[in-house]
């Protein structure tokens, strides 16, 4: 959705434009691993090729930011973190559609699922996901000076300040964490589906009170940056691989609050 995807950058070139500018680097790498693999770049649930390679360079510009090294070593981390990414989400492109072909859609002539994304299932931004994390283990010093120079949050206490973790969380799914930025993409989210706002809400809210309830049985973690997580898990439960409805939005709260043990 065009709209969607302007507010995400403005959302982003607004309070990060260093990230804005990785992410363009990002989408130009994607654009030339799907052309140079001759797989035709689907967008689908957690983006394609080019979504992956750009929210991997986004990733790396977070991670090398507080790093004294020249920016060239920045801009070449990125760009192999981004190939590696576009690379593995094209694999799994392949292989679920593939899978899914065999398995439920007899092959037509002129119907070549594994080019175009296919009929199976999304890739979930699987691709960059596993570069992610294979990075920070493979760079532990540079994860600790990023999470050391991100701003702590702190625990909300009234309506006004929950709302703002909130906002702000949606924010972090773009590495922006502030309330600007999640403002802009609960608006986009609410002019694009409500449904998707509704379920992602309902996640969210289930997976901060089991937060607290846990916290509140003594142990002690930190769980309000990843807390997009919560929103994230909501919507696909509750919008995406069942039909939206009052029951996956049940399924939705129950579904992150299961998800903490």
């Amino acid at each position: 959705i065009p709209f969607f995807g302007i507010a995400l950058w403005i959302a982003i070139a607004a309070k990060a434009p260093v990230y804005a500018a990785f992410g363009l680097f990002g989408l130009g790498v994607g654009h030339v691993v799907a052309r140079a693999l001759a797989v035709t770049d689907n967008p689908m649930l957690g983006g394609g090729i080019k979504a992956n390679a750009l929210l991997m360079a986004m990733a790396t510009s977070w991670l090398t930011a507080p790093v004294a090294i020249p920016f060239r070593a920045k801009v070449l981390v990125a760009a192999v973190s981004a190939v590696a990414a576009a690379v593995t989400t094209a694999a799994i492109i392949r292989a679920l559609s593939r899978s899914e072909r065999r398995r439920y859609r007899p092959y037509r002539a002129g119907n070549n699922c594994a080019e175009d994304g296919g009929y199976g299932m999304p890739s979930l931004a699987c691709g960059y996901r596993i570069i992610a994390g294979a990075l920070f283990v493979l760079f532990p010093a540079w994860t600790s000076a990023a999470v050391r120079a991100t701003p702590a949050w702190a625990m909300p206490a009234g309506v006004s300040a929950w709302a703002d973790t909130f906002f702000r969380s949606l924010g972090a799914l773009i590495f922006t964490p502030t309330l600007e930025a999640g403002v802009l993409i609960a608006a986009a989210l609410l002019l694009w589906s409500r449904t998707l706002l509704a379920a992602g809400t309902v996640g969210w809210l289930s997976g901060a009170y089991t937060a607290v309830t846990i916290q509140g049985l003594g142990a002690d973690f930190y769980w309000l940056p990843a807390s997009y997580n919560f929103f994230l898990t909501g919507m696909a439960l509750g919008a995406v691989f069942l039909l939206p409805g009052r029951t996956s939005l049940l399924l939705a709260a129950v579904g992150v609050y299961l998800g903490y043990y």
